[in-house]
């Protein structure tokens, strides 16, 4: 990230990708599962779970501890603390606990930027994500292509309620094309994590890395050309706003009232 130019920060700070450049739940998402598809062997649950946390738990410490990585490791251990448990895993609950542990080892994360947007994201994500997503057809949400991309859209939707008013407070911008980003930016990071995670398991097999590293490359381009693409188009950022705390409460405020109606409305229809 620090060996990226200027320009390119920007771009994807416009087009509204910045998100995939901090280490957050996406990316160590990612990693828990690919893991979990290499050690999650049933019959040794136990070890393969600790053996899953530590190696998250390790890479978090190794990337600087962001406290946007740490709230994302936590959930994740809890999670796989209540796998273990066999009981029902409640995401509000672990995301509260989260949070809780993190601000009783270390009260000031709750004024770290990073820390705000990412639980706002994911708060927003479950609260308001789930329920737009329960409330349309199963037959819709569960066809395999259609469904997936409903799926992307409600919840860049739902990170973008949850996070535009902290980003207009301190960043005064806000990204117009924030959805068609996500369409294109998370699947393509999602596939480049993968490859570069495969070169990493294969690097002593120098006919996969010969195989592998060119469409690493062909990826990361044409993630950097889309992003920037974006960042092109007329109208692609509203600039230069300026809100305070006060104004910012009353728009998360607004945005509750807003949802809240519409459920209400939906209920009564």
């Amino acid at each position: 990230k620090t060996t990226l130019s200027e320009d390119t920060k920007e771009d994807f700070s416009i087009s509204g990708a910045s998100h995939v450049l901090a280490l957050s739940g996406l990316h160590l998402s990612i990693i828990y599962m690919m893991l979990t598809l290499l050690l999650g062997h049933r019959r040794f649950m136990v070890f393969s779970q600790m053996a899953i946390v530590l190696c998250i738990w390790v890479f978090t410490f190794m990337v600087g501890m962001p406290l946007s990585a740490v709230r994302s490791a936590t959930m994740l251990s809890i999670y796989a603390f209540v796998a273990l448990l066999n009981r029902n895993n409640v995401p509000l609950n672990t995301l509260g606990l989260a949070v809780a542990a993190i601000l009783l080892f270390n009260p000031l994360a709750l004024y770290d930027i990073g820390f705000q947007l990412s639980f706002a994201a994911v708060l927003s994500i479950l609260v308001v994500g789930a329920w737009c997503k329960s409330s349309l057809p199963s037959s819709l949400t569960q066809m395999p292509v259609a469904g997936k991309i409903i799926g992307l859209i409600i919840i860049s939707i739902a990170a973008q309620m949850g996070t535009a008013p902290l980003v207009i407070h301190y960043f005064g911008r806000f990204s117009c094309y924030f959805l068609l980003t996500n369409l294109v930016v998370i699947p393509l990071v999602t596939v480049i994590l993968y490859v570069a995670a495969f070169c990493l398991l294969f690097s002593f097999l120098p006919a996969v890395q010969q195989a592998l590293s060119p469409l690493l490359l062909h990826l990361t381009n044409a993630l950097s050309a889309s992003v920037s693409f974006i960042a092109s188009l007329p109208g692609s950022s509203i600039d230069n706003i300026h809100i305070n705390a006060w104004q910012t409460a009353i728009l998360y405020l607004i945005i509750i009232m807003v949802v809240l109606l519409i459920r209400k409305l939906r209920l009564l229809l």
